[in-house]
């Protein structure tokens, strides 16, 4: 079966390559599989391979044993990759999410738990904000992921039931009590499933927690969750 997305994307990339790095404004002819320049792509190998060592995201929040079985990330939310998620989801970064993802696969394939994922699952927006920002980054990264590994994404298999206060000023028991009742099963049927929860950033795990719960309570197996970054190193932006 051909994959015309994907030849749409190399299609893409050879009639329209960008002409600078959009992380640091560095000339060059950059695509969506290289879509930053090489000092650039140095700089997050050694953020990444000097991340320092974080707490449980939910510690001090209450909750003894999360919802989800595992959380993994590709870099801590500083530098190159901080760049690359707020281009992503603020400047309509959009062609940043096949990297990003397939850096996520990546931690993926190296943490042998996750090969037991049958589906994808994207951390909604309410449809004001997507609406406002014209698409759902969780999504684009779910998609990419779900391909890379052959299992369905199931954009319906959660909704956001309420407009939360941005997560971004909140401390981690706020956080957890911001979005608690934010997110309510979907359409999709989960009953059964070993499912891999994606989203940019996770903070607090207040975010994954919810989601998580609520995929649980619609008959799920059991909840995965893959970031792009890791944030708590400095006050974030991202409301996960």
């Amino acid at each position: 079966m051909i994959n015309w997305g994907r030849w749409q994307d190399v299609l893409a990339d050879f009639l329209f390559p960008a002409a600078v790095c959009p992380l640091c404004g560095t000339p060059g002819k950059y695509t969506r599989s290289l879509p930053w320049c090489g000092a650039c792509e140095a700089a997050r190998q050694r953020e990444a391979a000097e991340e320092p060592s974080r707490d449980n995201p939910l510690s001090g929040s209450g909750i003894e044993k999360p919802a989800f079985q595992q959380a993994i990330h590709t870099a801590p939310y500083l530098g190159v990759t901080q760049a690359a998620i707020r281009q992503l989801k603020y400047h309509n970064g959009k062609f940043l999410a096949p990297r990003l993802a397939e850096l996520m696969l990546e931690k993926i394939r190296e943490n042998g738990e996750f090969a037991a994922c049958e589906a994808v699952v994207p951390v909604p927006l309410t449809p004001e904000k997507e609406a406002q920002r014209g698409y759902n980054q969780s999504l684009l990264l779910a998609r990419e992921i779900a391909r890379g590994l052959g299992i369905p994404c199931l954009p319906d298999a959660l909704c956001r039931v309420e407009d939360t206060l941005s997560q971004t000023r909140l401390n981690r028991t706020e956080r957890l009590a911001n979005v608690a009742e934010a997110f309510a099963p979907g359409r999709a049927d989960v009953r059964g499933k070993t499912l891999l929860l994606t989203d940019d950033v996770l903070t607090t795990g207040a975010t994954a927690e919810a989601c998580s719960r609520a995929l649980l309570k619609a008959g799920a197996r059991a909840v995965y969750v893959v970031t792009a970054a890791a944030a708590g190193f400095h006050r974030p932006d991202s409301e996960v």
